[in-house]
């Protein structure tokens, strides 16, 4: 059991919660009836989660000495030991051709947002990690291409609203984990990513200050758009903009008050406030389309 704990535990399936931002262009686009919709949505949803869990693990391989250095992730499988990089390996070719086959099931243009998606994660870390700024860029760009994917598996056009949005929350997750990172490793922090050395806290402050803010203006603005407005026929999605303001605010006071910030995911899931408001904002917004 503890053997297959450690190939579970290496593909992150807790990470998997980002990906239902794929879901994101099915609800915006008014799609949740249609049931052709649903099923392409969720594909491209699995698929976004075996590519994911497939880079996962390449970051892995790549990070390996850094990990074994860091206090907590030299406990993760490959840098403990307890998997070899061999079979880690192997098991992201698996997970990888995995995403790209369901991919392709969708349509073809799917697949080539993941092979962006995974054209870009190598080049993260093969050096674009090491590049101060254009590091947390990349990350959030990842996210954007999950929202681009979603969009492409139903064949609706995306809002640049939802994209800038998403970009800009995503910006403000990263830079709360660097800033956690940066805080949590001290003088170790460039040991375990070169980027750390060329950060300050004072700086993360301001950009978190700026993408926080960012986020709830791009969201604001979606809302109240004339093509948002014509497109529901209702100027009521500006409603859900307090949940959407709570949120960014909570998970504000996660990273400066609870030294939050490490592991979005994991802080979404486990702070129950948080995940209240994200719920009923998406029942509010779906309450509000449908």
């Amino acid at each position: 059991m503890s053997y297959l704990t450690n190939y579970i535990k290496l593909i992150r399936p807790h990470q998997w919660i980002k990906n239902l931002i794929v879901f994101g262009p099915l609800i915006f686009a008014g799609q949740l009836g249609s049931i052709y919709d649903i099923k392409l949505s969720v594909v491209a949803f699995v698929a976004f989660c075996a590519m994911a869990s497939g880079v996962y693990v390449l970051n892995d391989l790549f990070d390996l000495e850094a990990d074994r250095a860091h206090p907590k992730k030299k406990m993760r499988p490959i840098a403990s030991g307890k998997v070899s990089p061999s079979h880690a390996r192997l098991f992201a070719l698996v997970f990888m051709s995995i995403g790209l086959l369901l991919a392709v099931m969708i349509n073809i243009n799917v697949a080539y947002i993941l092979l962006a998606y995974l054209a870009v994660n190598i080049a993260y870390s093969v050096g674009l990690k090491r590049v101060v700024i254009v590091d947390i860029l990349i990350i959030a760009t990842g996210f954007v291409l999950r929202v681009m994917a979603g969009a492409i598996a139903i064949s609706v056009v995306v809002s640049g609203w939802i994209l800038v949005t998403t970009f800009f929350l995503a910006l403000f997750f990263v830079i709360g984990k660097r800033r956690h990172e940066l805080l949590y490793l001290g003088d170790d922090a460039r040991s375990h990513r070169q980027t750390l050395d060329n950060y300050t806290t004072t700086m993360l402050d301001h950009f978190t200050v700026m993408t926080a803010t960012a986020s709830v203006i791009s969201f604001a603005l979606y809302t109240l758009s004339p093509e948002t407005i014509a497109r529901f026929h209702t100027s009521n999605l500006v409603f859900t903009l307090p949940f959407v303001i709570y949120a960014v605010f909570r998970y504000y006071f996660l990273i400066y008050k609870k030294d939050g910030g490490a592991d979005p995911s994991a802080e979404i899931i486990s702070d129950v406030p948080l995940l209240i408001s994200i719920i009923l904002w998406g029942f509010l917004v779906i309450a509000i389309i449908y």
